[in-house]
């Protein structure tokens, strides 16, 4: 369920919109594919979730180029590029929180999980069944589905490689 992001809390997800070269031609090629990311209007790429309120902003947790970290993102920045999405019955604890960012931050980007994605959705598509290959990396689409997970409510099996039309139709219901 989407909510303002004036009114987010912490576990709520943030998925920013796309931009770039390598996201138009994946987005593309994601629309050839599947007819629901085609129809979409807003088309998001990089996932996020909200661990900490701080002035002016939000720290997030996500997996960018230099592995899974917490950053600062600014209220303004947040409503201009992003949607937040509660898909948390209610907030997490601190404990379960820390608990998440000892097990999680630090670990690198999982840059051959893009070519996992790919691969394993045709699989999928094609022979009808699952695979993933498990590794200690992580990308943004995973980030945020080990959090649910984590947390109890899992966005997608952990032996499928997350994709990203399933995640958004998931946490847009």
């Amino acid at each position: 369920m989407e909510v303002p992001i004036s009114e987010m809390m912490v576990g709520d997800k943030l998925a920013f919109d796309g931009s770039g070269l390598v996201f138009r031609v994946l987005s593309f090629v994601l629309g050839i594919l599947e007819p629901s990311w085609r129809k979409r209007k807003r088309k998001p790429w990089h996932l996020a979730f909200a661990s900490k309120k701080v002035k002016d902003g939000w720290m997030l947790i996500e997996a960018l180029a230099g592995g899974v970290q917490e950053k600062f993102h600014a209220t303004e920045e947040l409503e201009a590029r992003s949607r937040a999405y509660r898909t948390l019955d209610k907030a997490p604890s601190k404990q379960k929180l820390n608990q998440f960012r000892i097990m999680y931050l630090g670990r690198p980007y999982d840059v051959t999980a893009c070519f996992g994605v790919v691969i394993g959705y045709f699989v999928k598509k094609w022979f009808h069944f699952s695979f993933r290959i498990v590794d200690a990396e992580f990308m943004c689409w995973e980030t945020v589905c080990a959090w649910d997970r984590f947390m109890g409510k899992p966005l997608q099996p952990n032996w499928e490689y997350p994709i990203l039309h399933k995640i958004m139709e998931k946490i847009e219901a």
